[in-house]
């Protein structure tokens, strides 16, 4: 068996410690009856208070180096005097697979009792190690609530700087930003616009996400607890900064949003449109761009799922149409070519405010209205299950309690519909400025049409047409 011997005295000649040879012959003594080689590893003059020492150190990275099998001390308090330093030296040593036995006070992990003495060690370096992150935790959680910068890289296009009781953000690349939502906004894809402002898609991506960018309102504030995050503050037209916090290690987490010290600069109805946007491409597949460029635009009416793009039967002349079709056949197909013709040719000869009125006139009135009825139904419908499972036994009130959670989670999905339709409703007056938007890009797409490459023609057909819906004889144009 292969043994460190770690001895260590904290003053050289004081009489009341345990001399560094006495040490040696201790440990030599308790494997006498094993054939064991000896490591000797020595701090002499060192205090046990810090693991800074160099016989210390060198013993560690030999431990990784696999040099020996087990560390062994005439005591605890020679390893360390701090008791954080020794469960992480235990924890470390456990880890590679080197025992460490204390002579004097009989842990030895070989023995019944050592095993025993072992797994409470393990427990306690664990809950060290939780009390350590719930420290961390709880002081970004503090700061978090007084919208102080916790550390770590800014945002893009922020700096930290010093501000009263500590470290706020500052936005500094406001126009960029303005810039890069603005596109986004207006249907040009992630891949262009990081080109443009030159940095990567996915930090792009991290920067449509980021409310730090979005003046607080009661809007904002909405919004962002319907897709989960718990808002901290007053809306005044600062930005949020966002952390992860749970009360307890084990709970779930908490996403907050907390409002901070720096003035937002993306509005409440263009930050969420983006957002709907990115939630949007989540569930989008990629597009079929050597097919058409109505691919993944139109929904069936029945199932309310894009209708995707499939060959038809070889005709005699070697043609094979392609066809929209929904994967359940809701519908009989729809030849492409004949929408495409159909939608270029209202484009070019109809009035786009007529089109896109025909179908929509007072239809997000009317959905909000149906949405909020039915909050207004789960919301009392959970109430009861809550008062009625308090009287209720143990069995029937878990199964209420249960279906309470479902009714929870409907009321938060409904919760998001419902704030996204009241958005639109309360910016009709912002309705001419995306109108006119539309309309530069159907004179474009007209204008163009033969010139431009399929990709091109579909990022414009976004910016024209929320939808394009399929009910079995009809498109509605919305």
């Amino acid at each position: 068996m292969r043994i460190a011997a770690y001895l260590r005295k904290s003053v050289k000649g004081d009489e009341n410690s345990i001399s560094i040879d006495a040490q040696l012959e201790i440990i030599k003594n308790y494997f006498n009856k094993e054939k064991c080689k000896y490591i000797v590893y020595t701090d002499d003059g060192f205090s046990g208070g810090s693991t800074n020492r160099p016989a210390f150190q060198k013993m560690i990275d030999d431990a990784h180096n696999n040099k020996f099998d087990a560390v062994a001390c005439y005591k605890l308090d020679r390893m360390a005097r701090n008791t954080l330093d020794f469960l992480n030296t235990f924890d470390e040593l456990q880890k590679i697979g080197v025992d460490l036995v204390c002579v004097q006070d009989n842990y030895d992990p070989r023995t019944p009792a050592g095993k025993m003495m072992m797994t409470l060690l393990a427990s306690l370096a664990e809950m060290e190690r939780e009390n350590i992150k719930r420290r961390a935790i709880d002081g970004m959680y503090s700061l978090a609530k007084q919208g102080r910068w916790s550390g770590g890289t800014p945002p893009y296009g922020c700096v930290a700087s010093e501000g009263i009781g500590g470290k706020y953000l500052e936005i500094e690349k406001k126009e960029e930003i303005l810039y890069i939502f603005n596109q986004f906004s207006i249907g040009n894809s992630m891949w262009k616009i990081s080109k443009e402002v030159g940095i990567t898609p996915r930090n792009l991506g991290t920067v449509l996400r980021n409310p730090i960018y979005l003046i607080s309102d009661a809007i904002s504030n909405k919004y962002l607890s319907t897709i989960g995050y718990k808002v901290i503050g007053e809306p005044n037209g600062n930005g949020y900064m966002t952390y992860k916090y749970n009360k307890f290690i084990k709970d779930k987490m908490v996403n907050l949003a907390v409002i901070t010290q720096n003035k937002g600069i993306i509005n409440s109805t263009l930050w969420i449109k983006v957002r709907e946007r990115l939630r949007a491409l989540e569930h989008v597949p990629p597009r079929i761009s050597t097919k058409s460029w109505l691919a993944h635009k139109i929904i069936c009416k029945q199932c309310n799922k894009i209708m995707s793009i499939n060959y038809g039967s070889i005709r005699k002349d070697g043609t094979r149409p392609m066809y929209f079709r929904c994967k359940k056949n809701c519908f009989s197909g729809i030849r492409v070519d004949e929408i495409e013709d159909k939608i270029f040719s209202t484009l070019k000869n109809g009035n786009l405010e007529k089109i896109l009125n025909k179908n929509d006139e007072n239809i997000e009135f009317n959905i909000a209205e149906n949405i909020e009825k039915q909050l207004k139904k789960k919301k009392k419908m959970y109430d009861g299950f809550l008062e009625k499972s308090a009287l209720a036994s143990t069995a029937v009130a878990k199964s209420m309690l249960d279906k309470a959670e479902q009714l929870s989670l409907e009321i938060e999905e409904l919760n998001v519909q419902y704030t996204k339709y009241q958005i639109v409703l309360n910016n009709k007056s912002k309705k001419n400025e995306m109108l006119k938007n539309k309309e530069l890009a159907k004179n474009e797409f007209i204008k163009h049409f033969n010139k431009i490459n399929l990709e091109d023609k579909q990022n414009l057909i976004n910016i024209i047409f929320d939808k394009l819906v399929w009910d079995g004889d009809n498109l509605l144009i919305y």
